[in-house]
Parts: C-alpha cells; sequence; structure tokens
C-alpha cells in the first residue's frame, strides 16, 4: 500500500501550483485526464497568472471573469490512509442494500475480525458484486463498475453498508458510489486483484516494469503536463492570429510609435489615453496644416523631400505588414493548425458512424469506463506508430489484436468497430474547441494576406527592378493562399494533402529552443521585407541628402512631421477600443506562457526518482523473502536455485520513474522478458511484491484477495496459501476465491499446519493462525450474494446439513403439508430437498466422521495417521450409510409404474434426522473406547 509514498505526495502536493495540485487529485481517480479536464486545468493555470498580470486593464463596465470550478487538492480523503500509531481497521460486514449486480436486497456478508477469511463461492453467486463494493470503498488499484441487475427494468442508486472496527471501536459506513466518499479509515484496507497484478514488459529485455501504488500518479502527471503545455500553446497561437490594429503597424511618428511599443507594461494605456486625447487648438492645428505644407512646397528641394519621404513611408508600410504577414504562418503558427487539421480529421473518421449500443453485455466489463477509454487510445497510437497502418485502428488491416497478438475473427472486427463508433460521440465538445481555434488561424492569415495589407501595384512596379525577389514573393503568397484556400473550400481529404500543404511552412531543422522557429515560407517573406526595407533606406538616404542641401525645408519639415504626429494621434483616439484589447492581449499571451513555464517536469523526475529509492529499499529484503517462501527456496539457498531469479531496482525512463523486476543472468540480450516469464510466475512476482508493500507500510489493517491464484500451479497455489495463511496471525486477510481445490490448500496447508511451521522456525509463543470458511451461494428467485448458513470451516458438512434440515427444509415441509398454507406441489419439492440434503450428509458422514479424514475431497495428501479408526466401522455402519442414500433414489430419481411410494410425512423426515444425529452418537462413543 505505500502508506509512505501517499504521505510524501500530500507533503510534494503543498509545494505545487493549484492547478498542479488539482491534477494529481484527479489522477487518483483516473489515469489519463479527459480533454476537458486538461481544459479545465489549463483554465486554473491561465487565471491564476492572468490575476498576476498588473499590466491588465479592463474597459469601464467590462471585467475578466471566469467560471472554473473550486480546485481540490490532493489530501488523505483522495489516498489510502497509513499510520504507524493508529489501531489497524478490521471488516466485520458487509450489507448490500440495493442496485448492486444480482445480489438480494438486504444480504450480508459477516466477516471474523482477525485472523484468515475465506470467500467460497462457484461462478455467479454474488462474489464479484461484494468484491465491487469494497473495491470502491478501500484501495484498489482500479475502481470497478457498479451495475445493477441487467435483468430489471428499475435500475435502483447502488448502496451498501460497511461494519468496521478501528481496534477496539466499531464503527459504519454508508457507501454510496455516487457519492465521494470522506471516509479515510477503509482506505487503509488494499486489495489485490488482477489489475493489481497487471505488469508490462518494458523496452529492456530483461525487465519487467510495475508502478507502485501512489508512484503512478507522478507518472500521470507528466503526461498531464505535457497536455497542458500543448493547449497553452495552442490558446496563445490563436492569441498570435488576432488581427493587429493597423495604426499599430503603421505608425512612425516619435511619440506616438514609442507608445505603441510600451503596449503590454505597465502604464501604457494610460499614455494611450493621453496622446489621443487631442485639445481643440490640435484639432484646428491637424485640419489647417495641410494648406500651410502644400503653400510651403514651392521649391523643388521641399517637392523631391516630401515624395521621398512618402515614398519611404509606403514602402515601410508594406515592409512592416508583409512581416505581420510572416508572422502569421510561422512554423510554430502552422505546427498548430497542422496539428489541429489531422485531429479532425482523425475525429472525423471516428465519427463516421454514431451506434448505439448496450456494452453492459460485451464479454468483459467496464467498456467506456475512463480507463478503458485510456487503452483504446493507446491502442489506437500503437497501430499507426508501431504497425504504421494507413488507416486509424481498428482496420480491417488489424489481423492481430495489438494486446493479446490472437488472431481477429469476423465477429472481434465488428466488435472494435462497435467501440470505434461509439468512442465518437465524447468528440463533439473537442471538435468545436478544435475548429475555433482553425478559423481563429485563418482567419488571421487572411486579414493579412488582403488587399488592404499587400499593395498589388507597388509589388508590380518593383517586378521590373526586382524580378527574382518579387517572383519568390508571389510564389510564397500563392503556397499562403493555397494553405487558407484549402481549410475554407473543404479540401483537407487526407493526410498526405494536409502534409503537402504545410510542408512549405514547417522547420524540421532543430534549433535552440529558446529561439522561434522560422518556415521556409515565412523566411522567403522576410527576404522580401528585407528587399523593402533596403528601398526605404535609399529614399531615407535621399530625404537626409535633401535635408543636408540647405535649411530651406526645415520650416516644411517641422509641419510635416507635426502633421504626422497629430494625423497618427486622432488614429490612436478612434482606434482605442482595438488598442486596448490589443494590449490585454500582450497579457493574456504573457499569462499562457507562463503556464507552458509551469509544465517543466523536472521537479516531478525529481521527486519520482527520490520516492522509488527510497520504495526500493524499503521493500527489497522482504519482497525477497517473499519469492524464496513461495518457491520454498531455504534462506541459505544459491541464487542459481531459484526459480524466479528477480530482483528489485529503480527504473528510469523518459523522466519517469517505475519499480524493475530484473532477472539476473539473462544470456540472451535479445530475449524478450514476456518469454522469460510465464503468466503464472508474473502474477507470483506481484503477489509478492504486494505482499511486501503491506507488510511495510506500518499499517496492521485488513488486506483482501479477489481470486489471486488465477494462472498458478499446484504448488505455487500451495505455497501462496501458506504465505497468506501465516500473514494472518498479524492482520485479517480475506479471500474471496470460487477454486475449492484453493480452498483446500488454504485449509489443509495454511491454517492446520501454521501451528508446527511456528514450532519448526522456532517462534516463540507458537499460536494455530484463526480461520474462518463462509460460502456463499444464490437462489434462483431471489438472488445471489446469501451466505450459507452454519459454515465457518470447510469441512463438517454432515452436522452443518443435518441443522440445515432441521432449521429450513422441515419447518419449511410443515407449512406446506398442512393448514392455510397447505400446497402439494411445494411440499413434493421440499420432499425432494429433504432426500438430496441427507443423501449429502451421509456422504459428509462417510468421509468425516467413518474413515475420520484419511482422506478427503479437498485434502491434498492421505492422513496415514488416522487409519485406526477405520477398525471401528461396523455392518450395521454400512447400513445406516446405505439406507440415508437410498432415500434419495425414491424422491430424485425416476422410478417405474408401480414402483412409487408415497410422500413421507415431516415427522418422517425429522425421525430420519433424528436417527442420524443418533448413528453419529454411537459412532463416536465406539470411536472413542476404540482411541482410549
Amino acid at each position: 500500500m505505500a502508506g509512505n509514498i501517499y504521505a510524501e505526495l500530500i507533503a510534494f502536493s503543498e509545494t505545487l501550483k493549484p492547478w498542479q495540485q488539482d491534477a494529481l487529485r484527479r489522477h487518483t481517480s483516473s489515469a489519463v485526464l479527459s480533454s476537458t479536464d486538461v481544459a479545465v486545468l489549463t483554465d486554473i493555470a491561465y487565471e491564476a497568472n492572468l490575476k498576476g498580470e498588473r499590466a491588465l486593464v479592463e474597459r469601464e463596465g467590462e471585467e475578466t471573469t471566469f467560471d472554473n470550478p473550486a480546485v481540490v487538492p490532493l489530501s488523505q480523503t483522495h489516498v489510502p490512509n497509513s499510520s504507524a500509531v493508529a489501531p489497524p481497521v478490521t471488516l466485520a460486514k458487509v450489507q448490500h442494500l440495493q442496485g448492486v449486480n444480482r445480489l438480494r436486497a438486504g444480504t450480508d456478508l459477516t466477516l471474523k475480525p482477525t485472523g484468515l477469511n475465506i470467500i467460497f463461492g462457484l461462478n455467479g453467486v454474488g462474489k464479484s458484486g461484494y468484491t465491487r463494493i469494497l473495491k470502491s470503498c478501500c484501495h484498489a488499484k482500479a475502481k470497478e463498475a457498479i451495475k445493477g441487475d441487467i435483468f430489471e427494468a428499475a435500475k435502483p442508486e447502488p448502496r451498501a453498508k460497511i461494519w468496521y472496527q478501528i481496534g477496539e471501536t466499531e464503527l459504519e459506513h454508508e457507501w454510496n458510489p455516487q457519492t465521494e466518499s470522506d471516509n479515510n479509515d477503509l482506505s487503509r484496507v488494499a486489495v489485490y486483484d488482477s489489475h493489481t497484478a497487471s505488469v508490462h514488459v518494458g523496452k529492456n529485455p530483461t525487465e519487467l516494469s510495475f508502478t507502485p501504488a501512489g508512484l503512478d500518479l507522478i507518472k500521470y502527471l507528466t503526461g498531464t503536463y505535457e497536455a497542458v503545455a500543448l493547449e497553452a500553446k495552442a490558446r496563445i497561437a490563436v492569441l498570435n492570429a488576432q488581427q493587429i490594429p493597423s495604426i499599430f503597424a503603421d505608425a512612425v511618428s516619435p511619440a506616438v510609435r514609442k507608445t505603441l511599443d510600451s503596449l503590454g507594461k505597465i502604464g501604457a494605456l494610460e499614455l494611450l489615453n493621453l496622446i489621443g486625447d487631442l485639445t481643440a487648438e490640435e484639432q484646428n492645428e491637424l485640419a489647417e496644416l495641410p494648406g500651410e505644407i502644400a503653400n510651403l512646397r514651392s521649391t523643388s528641394k521641399s517637392v523631391r523631400e516630401s515624395q521621398a519621404r512618402l515614398e519611404s513611408t509606403n514602402y515601410r508600410n508594406q515592409g512592416n505588414r508583409i512581416r505581420t504577414l510572416s508572422e502569421k504562418v510561422n512554423h510554430d503558427q502552422v505546427s498548430v493548425l497542422r496539428s489541429v487539421w489531422f485531429r479532425l480529421r482523425q475525429i472525423d473518421a471516428e465519427q463516421v458512424l454514431e451506434i448505439k449500443h448496450d456494452f453492459t453485455a460485451e464479454p468483459v466489463p467496464g467498456v467506456l469506463s475512463p480507463h478503458w477509454k485510456s487503452m483504446w487510445i493507446a491502442a489506437q497510437d500503437y497501430a499507426k506508430n508501431e504497425q504504421e497502418f494507413d488507416s486509424d485502428f481498428p482496420s480491417k488491416e488489424s489481423e492481430y489484436c495489438p494486446l493479446c497478438h490472437q488472431a481477429l475473427s469476423e465477429e472481434a472486427h465488428e466488435r472494435l468497430s462497435r467501440f470505434r463508433d461509439v468512442m465518437a460521440k465524447d468528440l463533439d465538445a473537442e471538435k468545436q474547441r478544435l475548429k475555433k481555434q482553425m478559423t481563429a488561424i485563418v482567419e488571421g492569415i487572411r486579414i493579412a494576406l488582403s488587399d488592404e495589407n499587400i499593395n498589388a501595384d507597388m509589388l508590380t512596379l518593383l517586378e521590373t527592378q526586382h524580378p527574382n525577389e518579387i517572383t519568390n514573393f508571389r510564389q510564397s503568397v500563392a503556397l499562403v493562399n493555397k494553405l487558407i484556400g484549402a481549410s475554407s473550400e473543404g479540401l483537407l481529404e487526407s493526410d498526405a494533402l494536409i502534409e503537402e500543404l504545410t510542408s512549405p511552412f514547417i522547420n524540421e531543422i532543430d534549433v535552440n529552443e529558446q529561439a522561434p522557429m522560422v518556415s521556409p515560407v515565412a523566411e522567403q517573406l522576410l527576404q522580401t521585407v528585407a528587399l523593402f526595407e533596403k528601398i526605404t533606406k535609399n529614399f531615407d538616404d535621399i530625404v537626409k541628402s535633401i535635408q543636408d542641401e540647405s535649411d530651406d525645408g526645415s520650416e516644411i519639415s517641422d509641419k510635416v512631421a507635426r502633421h504626422l504626429e497629430l494625423d497618427e494621434r486622432s488614429k490612436v483616439a478612434s482606434a482605442l477600443a482595438k488598442l486596448h484589447d490589443h494590449h490585454n492581449r500582450f497579457a493574456y499571451i504573457s499569462a499562457l506562457e507562463k503556464v507552458a513555464t509551469e509544465t517543466a517536469t523536472r521537479s516531478l523526475s525529481d521527486k519520482s526518482r527520490t520516492l522509488t529509492s527510497a520504495y526500493v529499499t524499503r521493500i527489497s529484503e522482504e519482497f525477497t523473502a517473499n519469492l524464496r517462501m513461495i518457491e520454498n527456496l531455504s534462506d541459505n539457498a544459491p541464487e542459481n536455485e531459484a526459480r524466479l531469479r528477480v530482483k528489485l531496482v529503480p527504473s528510469v525512463k523518459k523522466s519517469v520513474n517505475n519499480i524493475a523486476f530484473t532477472m539476473d543472468g539473462a544470456s540472451d540480450a535479445s530475449e524478450k522478458a514476456n518469454g522469460v516469464l510465464s503468466e503464472g510466475e508474473l502474477r507470483v512476482v506481484s503477489v509478492a511484491a504486494f505482499l511486501a508493500d503491506v507488510s511495510t507500510s506500518d499499517d496492521g489493517s485488513a488486506i483482501i484477495f479477489d481470486d489471486p491464484m488465477n494462472s498458478l500451479d499446484h504448488d505455487f497455489q500451495t505455497r501462496i496459501a501458506i504465505r497468506l495463511a501465516d500473514e494472518a496471525h498479524s492482520r485479517q486477510v480475506i479471500i474471496f476465491t470460487h477454486s475449492m481445490s484453493f480452498v483446500g490448500a488454504l485449509w489443509h496447508e495454511g491454517v492446520q499446519k501454521s501451528y508446527r511451521r511456528q514450532v519448526q522456525a522456532k517462534v516463540p509463543n507458537p499460536t494455530k493462525v484463526g480461520a474462518t470458511y463462509i460460502e456463499i451461494t444464490r437462489h434462483p428467485e431471489l438472488g445471489a450474494g446469501m451466505q450459507v448458513a452454519g459454515t465457518g470451516t470447510p469441512t463438517q458438512g454432515f452436522k452443518n446439513l443435518l441443522t440445515k434440515l432441521d432449521q429450513e427444509i422441515i419447518p419449511a415441509a410443515r407449512k406446506h403439508h398442512s393448514g392455510d398454507d397447505f400446497d402439494l406441489k411445494a411440499y413434493a419439492d421440499d420432499c425432494v430437498k429433504f432426500a438430496t440434503n441427507l443423501r449429502n450428509a451421509w456422504e459428509f458422514a462417510v468421509e468425516e466422521i467413518m474413515i475420520g479424514g484419511v482422506v478427503a475431497r479437498n485434502q491434498p495428501a492421505v492422513r496415514t495417521g488416522m487409519l485406526s479408526t477405520l477398525v471401528v466401522i461396523t455392518p450395521e455402519d454400512v447400513a445406516a450409510v446405505d439406507d440415508g442414500m437410498d432415500l434419495n433414489s425414491y424422491y430424485v430419481h425416476s422410478t417405474g409404474d408401480g414402483n412409487q411410494i408415497s410422500l413421507p410425512s415431516p415427522t418422517n423426515m425429522a425421525d430420519r434426522v433424528q436417527s442420524a444425529r443418533d448413528w453419529l452418537k454411537d459412532f463416536n462413543k465406539r470411536k472413542a473406547a476404540q482411541e482410549s
């Protein structure tokens, strides 16, 4: 249960940003967060950073508001609790109230608070219902979906009640999976099941990696950091695509330019409002200056200078606008647009059909659960990246399942197609969001490319003097038009077309991460900008040379400069609202850039490495001891005698720390790990790791095992049964199983020989481990999950069945035999039940009493020490057994015509049971005399 890991994580969470704390908490419920979760986390981070942007200014009547949920950081309520000083938590009773599987309402499972609790039941009797309740309440690797009775129209809300103890204090908990529980006690109870057992084969051919409980949260959080970073960059791309106010791009007056260049900084809008506020005198001056300038332009010097200055301004403005276009189609902008197009095509492919289907009837439960969706997405990525399918998974190209590598039948293909279609339902919101991002980026490019911003006449004039440069420019513009035209006209029919359209804009050269990526097209556009800057400088030089001729033009120059300043200030005044938005855009981008910097995973890697090292150090010795015990290997046996040569070591891969089960001595480095260990051996390794985890967690609370013996051979079943029985000396151990052979191993090898093992190990004050056997069954009409009365040991069937006859079957027969409830058909059924159970009782009498357990149905060996009891068997004993079993032939099996006998009366039944009890008393008396 790795209690120390969770304590460290809670303390670590307090050092994180609020959005990171909330993400860590969300991962306690889901390994992979949805796109909606990522968007909400990005909003939380963005809001926090935006509040710190002091330059952000809101217009009168406007307010920047957020509708984010409250941040819920990781706390003790979200993780299993572990305390060295707290008394252990033990389970006393689980009562099903309603709504879980086909469990009967009101059924309960009563447990002993100490020792070994063995819960046996055949398939379909209700074990899964109880274990799903416990997995939801306690600490399990993964919660299982809770379903009601699929054969009933009414689906009541699942509810149950759990009674438990902390030390001597008795407590209870109302369970409802729809409401998040704040119970910290039950989270100290650890559950082992198939999810706990799952491990995956790493790329290192001699390692099997697993992530212990708690440490996996950091691995999941690393992926979410990357998703939040991508979301922040996508939002920045949308903001960069917004149209820049023309005055911001065109202004050249020093006072106006300086003020506009300060946008995004504190106090910039105050300066902007100041220069945009023209007095009445300045407005009159602006109106009169053109006439005054025209009158002064009477000399050739003034005309020449004015024309040169106008040409300089025009070329400068055109160069600035082409620079703006290059920024709209740079590497980062088109990379985001490219990823959006690819994703939209993927979503369209997944939404071709939307078929509603009842997935509750699928062979394996959990379809459409968060973990199932994570597995589905991983399978799609594997099919595309590893198998290199032309189309997305699933497709007819998928000859084998990417998970188990079994051949896919036509039925399997149809099932995968259904899964693919239904997954399309969850993609509408993401599709709308991506379309908004795409529209914003394309619209920004389109505006920058419009006739308002690109002067065609100027380009035509320059083409005669600079044909190569302008031809290259026109080719770049054609590529840009093709890029946005394909999007507008819906021509993105294939991934290949997207690749073709965007490849000229993507720079594949690796550059410094701090420097912007300049695409080939953007670079060509910047070359055109350089041409315009060169021409502008030439005109500026002409202006300077004219000005140097004499001072005759100083007056007109001053007036022209003054007119330019007043004219641009008036344009500022008319564009204040747009400039206000442009100013805030810098604050928005700054806040999102800070979000991206908060997604650095260095701190996660360092924390994961520290936790992993401490965890391995703590449990390695216990893990090795568990493996040797399960292999029945002595402590001084050399390593080469071990069947499982496995050790725990830290494993670091892609900044994610796992625990590696390292296999020593692999001679062939190409041999894959899944070819070294079998499925059963992997299960043994996981059981050893789980027991090492809980044994070193400083918490003696109960542990639960849900069918732990899957894929295990007889030897491993027996040794694990012994290990679990030994663990039950120090804590409550609850085991659910459908295997009677495993029950036998637990009882005969684990429980009955526990005292002898302690004596042999020289344990001070050895004691016999406490154990109880519980059988659950189902009634065809009343439902499942009913605890069989009188169970407590997997033996003593004779006494238990006689009690059942006395307390259940004969009273029911009396009721149906006479009185107001007389029912001949029901009474006949009672007679069949009576005969069947009496016969079974006599069968147990032979096994348990007459031959004294020399051999037994669930006993692994012949008990030769009990052979002496056989000498007391007499012909009368054989006759008693024969008579008891013959009764079954009359009332259960078919008989020929004329051989039927009348049904026995309830009194006859009671007499039969009493005769069995009398026989037992007499036999035990003779047996005791023989032994003495």
